[in-house]
Parts: C-alpha cells; structure tokens; sequence
C-alpha cells in the first residue's frame, strides 16, 4: 500500500470492502486512530456495530466481529526497550493476554517474522514461554496475572491465529483439515514451562506429507 499517511488509508479500505476484496486487514495503527475508524473496520469484517471494549492497559479494541493477532516475542526479546520507556510497572500491563480473552475478543498469535532482532524471528517457543510465563528473555517481570496455559497458547498460535486469517481447513488435527503439523523434541504440555524455548522441531508435515526432517547433530 506505499507509505500513505495512516488517514489517506481509510478510503482505500472502505472500496476494496464495498467491491468484496478484502475479508481481512492487518491494522498498525494506534488503537485509538483504530477506534475513531470503527465504522471502516466493522464494514471490512461485515459488522455494522461492533462494539467498543475498552481494557485496563489503556487498549481500545473493537471486539464483535473484529480478530487481533499479537506477538509475545516483543517484550520476550525487547524487553530492556519496555522497560526504558514504560517502566516496571507499565510492563506488566502490555499484553494483557487474559484479560483480552477474557474480553471475548478473538485473538491469535504469530511470530511477526522477520520484523524481530530475536536470532530466529520465526521461532514460536519463546513467544509460546512469554505467554506461560511472562518472564522476558532476562528474566524481566511481564505480569504474572496474565500469565495463560500452555494448551491456550498452543490454541492462540494455531487454531485461533488460523481463524483470525481466515484460513479455513487449517489450525487444528481434525477429520476434513489439512494434515498440517509438527511433530517436537518434548511433550509441551509436560515439560516445565521455563524450558518450553527449548523445544526443536524435529519434523514438519504439510497436507500429510514430511516436508522437513531435523538432522542429528
């Protein structure tokens, strides 16, 4: 779309919704710009009143009918930046994870790959660690309170990331689905969370088929 002023956006997004191009818009901005445009982005995801939430964090978020994807890598990886602008406090108010799904919101997470300096920006493990945990890559406190279970993560990185995109066939191990998976070093749900950044990926299959094979060292 170019670097257009995020105002300058708004018209493009209200013609690809009326000629039926768009199902979904990945959203950048600022969640009070988001909120002021609610009409726009209840349009694109065919909502004529969406509904404002509005968070302790400070998030305004449109929940009916409107899917946000988020990222844990970013306070796991950079959390001393949170920390110098946001303080000790602050911190554990970002990515209030609970509380959003406990807002009804429908919520996916992803690795944002490559826009991350983690050394592997497309790993899920420390994200998925972030989110059990909320312990930043140092040790750093990110809230405990909004701290979820290794099976919700799971579920925010597959299922629901999947329905957030729309990408119906995929997300889950079910009769019908595509036969999409990995299959890990550890068991996720047994192994203690401080540990689940280790986990490897040992092989990868799309649509049934071994698409990768990690090498012995």
């Amino acid at each position: 779309m170019g670097n257009l002023d995020r105002s300058d956006n708004i018209p493009i997004y209200e013609e690809a919704a009326r000629r039926g191009f768009c199902q979904r818009v990945g959203v950048y901005y600022m969640w009070d710009f988001f909120a002021d445009h609610a009409d726009t982005f209840s349009l694109l995801s065919g909502r004529t009143d969406p509904g404002r939430q509005i968070f302790a964090a400070g998030l305004k978020l449109i929940g009916d009918g409107i899917a946000f994807v988020t990222q844990p890598i970013f306070p796991y990886a950079e959390s001393a930046s949170y920390l110098a602008n946001l303080g000790t406090d602050r911190i554990k108010q970002c990515y209030p994870i609970k509380k959003i799904l406990e807002g009804g919101v429908t919520l996916g997470f992803s690795t944002d790959a490559p826009a991350t300096f983690w050394s592997v920006p497309s790993d899920p493990f420390p994200g998925l660690k972030l989110s059990v945990t909320r312990r930043a890559a140092d040790g750093t406190d990110c809230g405990a309170d909004q701290a979820v279970d290794a099976e919700t993560a799971m579920k925010l990185y597959t299922r629901e990331a999947a329905k957030a995109a729309d990408f119906s066939g995929s997300g889950m191990l079910k009769k019908g689905y595509r036969a999409d998976f990995a299959v890990l070093s550890d068991n996720i749900f047994e192994i203690p969370p401080e540990q689940i950044d280790r986990l490897q990926v040992m092989e990868t299959y799309i649509n049934g088929k071994c698409v990768y094979r990690r090498q012995e060292d």
